[in-house]
């Protein structure tokens, strides 16, 4: 049934993948679409970016709907205790339904999500081609994005950070484990211009 198209988006991923996506959204940005996770159907994705930095994490899209767009989904709140979350939105909805189990499968919370009516940024045009890595002569970012990446993949998890391009694009991912292919690319700053 997986990629299967139907009059309903239907996903399941972890509480982990889930809450390192909220995490690294915006939260009162003004371009309110930020504000939020972008389920992207055509990748088999969920994305979520501030500005200054984006996550992106796969996820298995068990049905799409026809039109495959982007649905983006306000923040919410997902428990430590959730390991898994499932997502359904009905084509042209404007709320979805999110339920969320422990590592036991016992039922933790059943929400109703608002969707977010917005486009959300081209996000494939950050996101660094492994044909391009190379290490640049330096890189500058904002010193808290490292500590993004504990709150994103968890304390004390081994870590990697890939450099491409000579503009600095910078990205941080598990060092093992990694099979949802989570990535954080943060964005660079001109060194010039601090």
């Amino acid at each position: 049934m997986t990629n299967s198209t139907y009059n309903q988006l239907t996903i399941t991923t972890t509480g982990q993948a889930i809450r390192a996506a909220l995490h690294a959204s915006a939260k009162t940005d003004v371009r309110y679409y930020l504000n939020g996770i972008c389920l992207s159907q055509e990748h088999n994705a969920i994305v979520s970016t501030s500005g200054n930095y984006l996550f992106k994490t796969d996820v298995e899209y068990l049905t799409k709907t026809e039109d495959k767009e982007n649905f983006i989904l306000e923040n919410f709140k997902v428990p430590a205790s959730v390991t898994k979350v499932v997502i359904r939105i009905p084509n042209k909805a404007v709320i979805a339904d999110v339920e969320m189990w422990d590592k036991k499968g016992n039922s933790v919370s059943m929400l109703r999500v608002n969707v977010i009516d917005g486009t959300f940024p081209n996000w494939q045009r950050v996101m660094p081609q492994r044909s391009q890595q190379q290490l640049p002569k330096e890189i500058g970012f904002n010193a808290t994005f490292l500590a993004l990446a504990e709150k994103l993949y968890g304390k004390n998890k081994p870590v990697k950070l890939a450099f491409f391009d000579d503009m600095g694009k910078t990205t941080i991912e598990p060092a093992k484990d990694n099979v949802l292919n989570q990535v954080l690319v943060l964005m660079p700053l001109n060194l010039d211009r601090i």
